[in-house]
């Protein structure tokens, strides 16, 4: 290919979001990359870059306070964020601001205070909205110096508070953002997400959105702000933004990686569904396409298949693993892909984006098939644990790839990820067979899944206490209903 198919390619730093991290203090110094030192952090995008990416997406919420536990102070990781970014720049490569458009934070407040002004998500109908959500413009108008585009979110988190803002409002509030931003950097661009725009429970808090064209006939956005679509690319969204001559982007999530359930994810059979399948007018139409970085450490192949597909989206996302495995592992390559692969087949099949998120894993609540096959699982995992476990670091290799982990303690992530997929399958299958027979379902007589202590994983533990949860609310039901 003489030219990467899409031109931006953004990989957005965030946070593994959920109590279990946010609450874990040993979890949070080791995985929750803004606490790690700058060198560090610059090894990290040097890897980035070195991947494939050419930009990057970084932000400045009350989700980073609560992710590092309140380790750092909004002066102190402001400062940090855009020393990140200006190193960026330093490496050629284009940086992102995120932005809550209504999750206002006042950034000289307590960590109380903080928490509460943020889940308060003020709106411009509601008493003192205006002036919170103007000083929450202002702050994150401090970094503008330092990047040069910022993208606004409406739909998670946010909406309407007082009955008489509606979707309209969000455009004017993103003008009024976009004023703040170039108070301080004139030539700075920016972009309107449609992220969650359709989602009654999320958009839906913002009356009146009922496609791509009620922004774009709205009249009310500067020509120069661009679109970025929900989570995937669409045909029909793309050429309409860019029949506007606006920039069309994809804000892509749950794609290389998740939120909400820290572990380590290997999702190669959901990018390469994705990209394989992206139509060659995307290269024309889409100026930037993000990859998602979430549970940094363990999702370092990952990022490296998203961003060579980004490049090329025809390429075959497992033989990319394998790629790289080789180059950052040498002769131990095969091993370490032979786990990561059992990982991709067991625990990342399906596409989160067309899924409830509750629903995934649970085989009472209709889950995807994948999850409904224990004993397949066991005897993957089983196969990959007996590589696994005796696979030795090829010490004599050098790695090509700026890693931001060295091989040793990537295996002993792997391992530790692997023996909690299995723990989890051997749950479900005896979980099944206590459900025909109808035999008790509780902690005491079902195969237990080890509890995360110094490693995040966390996926299968979080739904192995949902069967757990769910049979025992099941249990007692009738007794409440008599």
């Amino acid at each position: 290919m003489s030219k990467p198919f899409i031109r931006t390619r953004e990989a957005i730093l965030s946070d593994p979001y959920d109590p279990y991290v946010a609450n874990t203090p040993a979890i949070q110094r080791k995985y929750v990359y803004q606490l790690w030192p700058l060198k560090r952090i610059y090894r990290y995008i040097d890897m980035l870059a070195e991947f494939g990416f050419n930009s990057v997406m970084l932000m400045d919420l009350a989700e980073d306070y609560a992710c590092m536990g309140f380790r750092l102070s909004p002066r102190e990781w402001g400062e940090k964020l855009n020393a990140i970014s200006d190193y960026a720049r330093s490496k050629g490569m284009s940086r992102t601001l995120f932005v809550w458009g209504s999750g206002a934070v006042d950034p000289n407040t307590d960590k109380n205070a903080l928490l509460g002004w943020t889940f308060w998500h003020p709106c411009p109908c509601v008493k003192g909205g205006n002036e919170a959500l103007d000083r929450h413009y202002r702050a994150q108008a401090m970094h503008a110096p330092h990047f040069d585009h910022f993208i606004t979110h409406w739909g998670d988190p946010g909406g309407c508070r007082g009955g008489k803002c509606t979707f309209k409002t969000t455009m004017e509030l993103h003008n009024r953002m976009l004023a703040a931003f170039r108070k301080k950097n004139p030539d700075i661009a920016s972009t309107f997400s449609l992220w969650a725009m359709h989602m009654p429970d999320f958009g839906g808090k913002w009356p009146g959105y009922e496609s791509v064209d009620t922004v774009l006939k709205a009249g009310i956005l500067p020509a120069d702000v661009g679109v970025a679509m929900h989570g995937r690319f669409r045909l029909s969204e793309a050429r309409a933004i860019v029949a506007t001559r606006r920039r069309a982007g994809v804000w892509a999530w749950y794609l290389a990686d998740d939120e909400v359930m820290p572990s380590m994810h290997v999702h190669t059979k959901v990018m390469g569904e994705y990209f394989n399948s992206l139509p060659a007018e995307a290269s024309r139409l889409v100026s930037w396409h993000t990859v998602d970085s979430n549970c940094h450490l363990l999702n370092v192949p990952g990022l490296y298949v998203g961003a060579q597909l980004l490049i090329d989206p025809s390429r075959n996302a497992d033989s990319l693993l394998r790629e790289f495995c080789d180059r950052a592992f040498g002769k131990a390559g095969e091993g370490f892909a032979a786990g990561l692969l059992a990982i991709a087949r067991t625990r990342c099949q399906s596409d989160y984006m067309r899924l409830a998120r509750l629903l995934v894993g649970l085989t009472f609540r209709g889950a995807p098939d994948e999850h409904e096959q224990p004993e397949k699982h066991l005897r993957i995992v089983a196969a990959a644990r007996k590589v696994v476990d005796r696979l030795k670091i090829d010490k004599s290799h050098k790695s090509d790839l700026p890693l931001i982990i060295e091989p040793a303690q990537f295996l002993k992530e792997l391992r530790i990820h692997l023996r909690a997929i299995q723990e989890y399958a051997a749950f479900r299958s005896a979980f099944a067979k206590a459900m025909r027979r109808g035999s008790p379902i509780t902690e005491s007589t079902m195969p237990r899944v080890s509890k995360p202590g110094a490693y995040m994983d966390h996926f299968e533990y979080k739904l192995y206490r949902e069967h757990l949860d769910w049979q025992g609310m099941v249990d007692r039901w009738p007794a409440k209903m008599g």
